[in-house]
This record gives structure tokens, sequence and C-alpha cells, in this order.
């Protein structure tokens, strides 16, 4: 008889859809989504492409001492069935929702796994009230005692630190399945620059949401600042920080073209030599795996876990942590290798982006494997 998981996130993602289906092969999977707000969901994709039984829940709003905190109910069909563990895989997590699924789940004698990628204990927003201060203080010792105080987010019901971080290492490594089979318009494309003549510009391309967290005005600056790079940037957000972002582009190479879909992306893709994510905080940064599949190095923050997990700085692309490394990075590594010096090493470099989403895919399911069996 096959082995019953259950899985909890916020809301559908195409990776996750595929790395779902993958596990089906092994496992009866079944994934219960907890933020069931209509925008920007693919329930679509889910009920188009999924091979495992899914449950959505309504997040609902519980007022505490004139706080508001959200969580959301689990469904009965889910309460009356057997699990042979839960894993609940969210970036920003509801504290109530995650206190109820281990409460069920403790009660029910179901082993779980809680991990998210941003965990480090319920924040406060911090404030010098009392009522503030003894929040705080009460939710970092239920932090302490049922997520047994371990960073980045996991906990295991009747273990203890130890087996927790075994297991919060496991699910750490990743489970952003980019679908190679399923492309989502994307194509693998080894680029092949030639270094003679060498290209007029170096071009860069920034694919996000505008938002002020995203630290464009990184990617603006460093255009503005020499000549031969040529800048696109595509999304669209917070209208207040674009315009803010169009003022400061004084260089004529520096282009917004809004949102773009899959086949935008691709084209786009096909026509920039890196991409660039200049993050000031992400808990993941899912177009780091787009750009290396599509054999484009990356140019990354270090503050994004993709860049960490994913970009070998010098290999697939180079990691930056300030603006002034982002410069250097430029003038002394990239510079040189675009104007023909090196133009070898990009050719490499762009081979290398697509190996190692190859490799990293691999590891994810060997990992969830680990995790499951």
């Amino acid at each position: 008889m096959r082995k019953r998981y259950l899985f909890i996130q916020n809301y559908p993602t195409p990776y996750r859809v595929a790395l779902f289906n993958c596990l089906s092969e092994k496992y009866d999977i079944e994934c219960l989504y907890v933020d069931t707000s209509p925008e920007s969901r693919k329930w679509d994709l889910v009920l188009r492409e999924a091979t495992f039984k899914n449950f959505f829940s309504e997040p609902k709003k519980l007022g505490v001492l004139g706080r508001s905190f959200n969580y959301a109910c689990i469904p009965g069909e889910v309460r009356a069935r057997r699990y042979e563990g839960v894993i609940t895989l969210t970036s920003y997590p509801d504290f109530c929702t995650m206190m109820g699924v281990k409460l069920w789940a403790r009660r029910s004698g179901i082993p779980e796994y809680l991990w998210v990628s941003v965990w480090r204990g319920y924040k406060v927003s911090s404030s010098t009230s009392i009522l503030s201060s003894l929040e705080k203080y009460f939710l970092n010792v239920i932090n302490a005692i049922f997520f047994l105080g371990v960073e980045s987010a996991i906990s295991y019901s009747g273990a203890g630190a130890e087996l927790a971080r075994k297991y919060c290492n496991i699910v750490l490594k990743g489970s952003q399945y980019f679908p190679l089979e399923k492309k989502y318009g994307l194509d693998i494309v080894r680029r092949q620059v030639r270094g003679d003549p060498p290209p007029k510009f170096i071009k860069f391309l920034v694919i996000s949401y505008i938002e002020r967290r995203k630290q464009i005005e990184y990617a603006i600056r460093l255009a503005n600042s020499f000549e031969e790079i040529f800048l696109t940037v595509a999304g669209s957000g917070d209208a207040r920080y674009e315009s803010e972002l169009k003022s400061m582009a004084s260089s004529k190479n520096i282009e917004f073209v809004g949102y773009v879909g899959s086949d935008q992306k691709k084209k786009l893709m096909s026509e920039h030599d890196f991409l660039l994510f200049p993050t000031q905080k992400d808990s993941w940064g899912f177009v780091v795996n787009e750009g290396l599949y599509c054999g484009l190095p990356v140019l990354g923050s270090s503050n994004a876990m993709a860049v960490r997990d994913l970009v070998r700085d010098g290999i697939n692309g180079f990691v930056f942590g300030s603006y002034k490394e982002l410069e250097i990075v430029f003038v002394e590594r990239i510079a040189p290798m675009m104007r023909g010096q090196n133009i070898c090493d990009y050719n490499d470099m762009s081979g290398a982006a697509i190996e190692s989403m190859l490799r990293y895919n691999k590891q994810i399911l060997a990992n969830f494997n680990e995790l499951l069996k």
C-alpha cells in the first residue's frame, strides 16, 4: 500500500504542481491550498495538469486584543483522512494556521514537517508599547516550545532539534522544481557570443514585480553609470515606485516594457546577456530558475535564496551583496569578459547555467524522496 502525504501551501504554482506530479508516481500525494483568493491564482493549472488530489481552504481573520491574525481551517474531509506525514511549504506563514496544523497533526498522531523558508519565529513589528513587548515575548516562547527554535523553519513532532535540523536541511535544499518536460513557453538556448567584433552593448534584463524591496534602482544606477550597458526592465506593480525609477533613468539605453507573458519572456531572455536580480529580500526568486534554464547567466543579489542556492559565482553567474559590489563585478569581471578578452568564458557560463538547472532538478526529486521514504 502506498504512503499518503499531505502538502500544505499558499496557492498553486507551476513548479510545485510539477514536483507533486512526479512524487505522485511513487506516493499518494494530496495538497491543501490555504490562500484561495481569486486574484493571480492559477486554479486552471491545478485542474488541468495535477495528477494529485487537491483541497482548498479560505483564510479567515481572527481578532485578538486589537490585533488581526489570518488563519485557515483544515477541511473536514482532510481531517478524516489518514496521512503518513504532513508537510507545510509556505514562504509567508500564517502563525495561527501553522499552530492549527501542528495541533491537529499531534492529536491525530501524524508526523508533521513544517518548513518556511523565511521563518525566524513569528515576527511582530517593533514597538515600545508594553502590549507589543509582551506579545512578542510570548510568541517567541511559543516558537521555542512548538517549533524547537530551529532557524529556517522546520518542526518534527516528537523529535528533538537534531532530527528537526536533518529534515530542515533536506527540504531547504530546494523545492522549486522546474519542469523541463513542460517548459511553460521557455526554451533551452545555449548562448554563443562572438568576441570579434565585441558586442556594442552588454544587455541586462530585469524581470520582476515592481516594488521597493526588489531594489530595481540598483539596475538603473548601473545602467546610468556605464554607457555600454543596455537595460530592459519588465514587470508591473507599484506605480509610484515605477515612476521614480523612470525619473532616475538618465541613460537612453534603458527601456521599460511592462508586464510580459511567456512568449515575450522567452524572446527577452534570448535577446539579453545577463539576468539581473538585485532584490533586497526574497524567500526564493523563481525568475532565477527561468533565466538559468534559458541559458542566461544570472547576476544576482545574495539576499535571495534562489541566488544563494543556484548561482555559483563565476561559473553560471555572479553574486553581489551591495551596490558597490555590483559595480565591482561589472567593471572587473563582466565588462572585460564581454569585450572579447575572455568571451569563451561567457559561452561556457551559458552552458553551465543550463547544466546547473538539470542537476538541480534531479537533486530536488532525490531530496524529497529521502524525506518521504
